[in-house]
């Protein structure tokens, strides 16, 4: 991944070429090479609502507009859509990893994707930040067939994702609590609706940081590191 989005933003981007190739076919090149980026707009809806509502103060001032609602749900429908058309039945539950798996993806190896690029175009690639090759197959395949998560083999890469489940989950139980002991429940449903969503894609990291104890668990020092870090950013910034 880090290496198309590398081309996307060398000579060879394929918006430079759309003289040589047709615009859709240019658009299509474009739509993978710079795929990395979407980590930046995943990010910011994992970190500031979490914080926002954490805070008791609103980030989105037309969260009850029904143009809103009718965004966001047309986005899923439209997907639920796609999913049901490739199964040819509905697919509801390959439908709702598939959104989890785009999720985890933004801010996993998306994420260290566009790290690693910015590290290259500084001169500092593969001096900085080490990503070394780890084996991701796992000897027990029972857990693919019982749709259990395996994170055996993940390392570093996994951190940004456990921490942002960590703080979305913080932020949710902190602001609830917060706004039935004061009394005051101001105009947070946008930021409420989107926690809530969120805790319900990221409730497989929950259950392999907190409540499995077979070897396929989130490791141990990655759940330190992400309480640790989600517990300095609702201190400094909640």
């Amino acid at each position: 991944m880090s290496g198309m989005l590398a081309v996307g933003l060398s000579r060879h981007c394929p918006l430079a070429s759309a003289i040589s190739v047709s615009v859709p076919q240019s658009m299509g090149f474009a739509y993978y090479a710079f795929m990395a980026l979407y980590a930046f707009p995943v990010l910011c809806y994992a970190t500031v609502p979490q914080l926002c509502f954490f805070r008791g103060a609103t980030s989105f001032h037309e969260a009850s507009s029904l143009w809103f609602a009718a965004v966001f749900v047309s986005s899923l429908l439209q997907h639920l859509v796609e999913v049901s058309v490739a199964k040819r039945r509905l697919a509801v539950r390959t439908w709702w990893n598939e959104q989890r798996f785009w999720a985890l993806n933004a801010v996993t190896g998306q994420l260290f994707a566009c790290l690693a690029v910015a590290l290259d175009l500084v001169g500092a690639g593969g001096r900085v930040v080490d990503f070394d090759l780890t084996s991701k197959a796992s000897d027990d395949g029972g857990l693919y067939r019982d749709g259990v998560f395996d994170f055996s083999g993940c390392t570093t890469v996994l951190l940004p994702a456990t921490t942002l489940c960590l703080l979305n989950n913080a932020a949710l139980v902190g602001g609830v609590w917060k706004m039935v002991t004061s009394g005051g429940w101001s105009d947070v449903s946008g930021e409420m609706f989107l926690l809530c969503y969120v805790a319900a894609l990221s409730y497989p990291l929950l259950q392999g940081m907190f409540l499995r104890r077979d070897p396929a668990r989130v490791p141990a020092w990655i759940t330190a590191m992400s309480v640790g870090i989600a517990a300095t950013l609702l201190s400094l910034f909640g």
